[in-house]
């Protein structure tokens, strides 16, 4: 018998926050804005029918708690978090986005 999908997705019990968590930012008008945005530029260079989910990818990439526990947990300097993320973007968009 195969698990629910939370329990695949999340792991065994555990649930999304939905409200009052995470799910607040994608109210935030800033965080929409921003997604929003970085959507529509990736529609422009990538699959279409992919940007909004490389777009929430991406963005969930550089959230300012995630960039602390980087710096301050894993001790990784900015450059090498600006490296990373500069691999990891030219990982999930094709050779020819932006050109």
């Amino acid at each position: 018998m195969r698990a629910p999908p939370s329990d695949r997705i999340f792991g065994p019990g555990r649930r999304c926050e939905v409200d009052g968590g995470r799910a607040g930012q994608r109210r935030n008008p800033s965080s929409i804005w921003w997604h929003a945005t970085l959507r529509d530029s990736l529609a422009q260079c990538t699959d279409a029918g992919h940007a909004d989910f490389v777009a929430h990818a991406l963005l969930a990439a550089v959230r300012a708690d995630l960039i602390a526990h980087l710096v301050t947990v894993e001790h990784l300097s900015v450059d090498e978090i600006r490296t990373r993320l500069a691999a990891y973007v030219h990982s999930v968009l094709p050779d020819h986005a932006g050109t």
